[in-house]
């Protein structure tokens, strides 16, 4: 049921939908305007919403220490994005190379998959509270 969600997880949610719109703005920027290649465009995009979305999951999203901290967690946070990102362009280029999908539509369609692995790898590893 909804009303038993985790506020970490309403707020994941919308740091995700403001980093949707920031990557997804910064992608369509350089494959359409700049004529850069989608996946080039994705590692830009991807980049700097890692760094976008560090700063708030860190601060608001799941508030795992006062201070913000790039040493210890920053390593862990970028893995799991690594990762996500990996499976990304995998899924992207095959939906785009051999099933002929639009680019942005197969972004559309893989990006609940990336969110749902980068929650759980974020929340339960590398932005979890420190036990006591």
């Amino acid at each position: 049921m909804i009303f038993n969600l985790d506020y970490a997880f309403l707020k994941y949610i919308l740091v995700g939908l403001g980093n949707t719109l920031f990557t997804f703005s910064i992608f369509y920027f350089f494959v359409e305007i700049l004529k850069i290649h989608y996946l080039i465009a994705l590692t830009i995009a991807a980049g700097l919403g890692i760094l976008l979305t560090y700063v708030f999951n860190f601060v608001w999203s799941f508030q795992p220490e006062k201070k913000l901290r790039f040493q210890e967690r920053f390593g862990k946070y970028l893995i799991i994005y690594l990762i996500s990102y990996g499976l990304n362009v995998l899924f992207l280029s095959l939906l785009v190379d051999y099933i002929n999908l639009n680019p942005f539509v197969a972004q559309l369609l893989l990006m609940p998959f990336i969110v749902i692995i980068n929650y759980y790898g974020i929340r339960f590893w590398a932005l979890k509270k420190l036990e006591i």
